[in-house]
């Protein structure tokens, strides 16, 4: 499949996180496009400043207003999960000839389920491993969000009423074309993926305390015996 690569998107996805967005975006990866997910935002960092400056640092939650063209500028020509998913709107006010992709769980009780598992995972990252690189990004973007859902009571509800009015359309599946579907991201793995990033980070960090404290030790006994044999 030839993909346009010119600095728009083709494809806009506006399901909530946990719906399956990450699956999606290995599977349009598949396909030849270079799709935007939450992870993309940590590691562009261009992206993620901007957003940060025009939205996240805020007291108080909002969408505001940031520049949404910058991610296809970036080279991005998909997307997938929040917090674009959340713009769905101006976005398609944008790009209207775009394919929106409008993922969902079975029920509200799964969704909650694994975005919950999602939340918990998250939250041990800046409480027991506060000194891995970038942890900030992660920590300012998800107090927003959680700001942002949990903030107003009618943002959950409005979010999922109005975004029913999205269009799936989609031409070609890597499943059609002979390749399995993907699965990622699943809630055990996440889980498993978080624990994993604290027990190294942990580790790493007792393992560089134990060599301070050797090499310190080495250096202390080194001038006791300098000074017992001025002595």
């Amino acid at each position: 499949m030839v993909v346009d690569t010119s600095n728009r998107l083709h494809v806009i996805g506006v399901g909530y996180g946990r719906t399956g967005t990450d699956t999606l975006k290995e599977a349009l990866n598949l396909l030849g496009y270079r799709t935007f997910h939450t992870k993309e935002m940590f590691e562009n960092q261009r992206i993620f400043d901007h957003f940060d400056e025009q939205v996240f640092r805020f007291d108080h939650a909002e969408l505001r207003d940031p520049d949404l063209a910058l991610v296809a500028s970036e080279g991005f020509n998909a997307t997938m999960d929040m917090p674009l998913s959340l713009y769905y709107k101006e976005l398609y006010a944008l790009y209207p000839e775009a394919n929106f992709i409008l993922s969902m769980r079975k029920s509200p009780e799964q969704w909650l389920q694994s975005w919950k598992a999602l939340i918990d995972a998250v939250s041990l990252l800046p409480r027991f491993a506060p000194f891995i690189p970038n942890i900030f990004m992660v920590d300012r973007y998800q107090r927003w969000l959680m700001g942002l859902l949990h903030g107003d009571d009618t943002f959950l509800s409005s979010y999922q009423r109005h975004a029913h009015s999205a269009f799936l359309k989609v031409d070609e599946c890597p499943s059609a074309q002979g390749m399995p579907f993907p699965r990622a991201n699943s809630q055990a793995q996440v889980q498993r993926q978080m624990v994993g990033m604290v027990v190294v980070a942990n580790t790493a960090l007792a393992v560089g305390i134990g060599v301070v404290l050797y090499v310190a030790r080495r250096v202390s006994r080194s001038g006791t015996v300098t000074a017992n044999k001025k002595d």
